[in-house]
């Protein structure tokens, strides 16, 4: 976990991860697993989730999202720069840049691996309850759901897969892009 990626005041309650999770986000965690990472202070970062989610009635759904962000100060960073330039910055890269444009690729193939790897441990009942179409298209896309890389999206999936410990050059570059908003931002209140 990069250091500079703390926010300035703890604002999360530490202690049972999914009702600090469930305070972090403001509804309950959709499949939450458990915590893929935890910030400073101790709460979770990031949540493990599951490929297949239960809804109320008991309806079963893809969910693509495998790490989900649950730090609302980084949630609120990500906001801040998925509107300004930032996609077109990355996805500029991502036709410039060789090295970065396989290290998105690598990044999502680990991804996609990993949502199969949850998939599979899955009860047979509840793969069951999921139509062969859908499990298809959940297993084939990247991140989110994405259908193809250079279609990015949702900065806080790449920026979860990063502080998860994967290898993710979107995610390294929006924590090295909050890192410079919040080193500017403190610098504007030092004056």
């Amino acid at each position: 976990m990069e250091e500079r990626l703390i926010c300035p005041e703890r604002r999360c309650p530490v202690g049972d991860d999914r009702k600090t999770a469930r305070f972090q986000l403001g509804r309950e965690p959709e499949g939450m697993l458990g915590v893929a990472a935890r910030c400073a202070y101790g709460a979770p970062f990031v949540l493990l989730c599951s490929p297949v989610v239960i809804r109320e009635g008991g309806k079963a759904e893809p969910f693509p999202t495998v790490y989900w962000l649950a730090c609302p100060y980084l949630r609120d960073m990500i906001g801040n720069l998925e509107g300004g330039p930032a996609f077109t910055h990355i996805r500029g890269r991502i036709r410039r840049d060789g090295a970065f444009r396989e290290g998105v690729l690598d990044s999502a193939a680990n991804y996609r691996a990993k949502r199969a790897s949850l998939y599979e441990d899955l009860p047979v009942e509840v793969k069951g309850m999921i139509n062969k179409n859908a499990t298809k298209s959940l297993l084939a896309a990247g991140p989110g759901g994405i259908k193809t890389f250079e279609n990015i999206k949702c900065l806080h999936i790449y920026l979860a897969n990063w502080l998860a410990g994967n290898a993710d050059p979107i995610g390294r570059t929006a924590a090295e892009l909050i890192a410079d908003m919040d080193r500017s931002a403190r610098k504007e209140a030092d004056r």
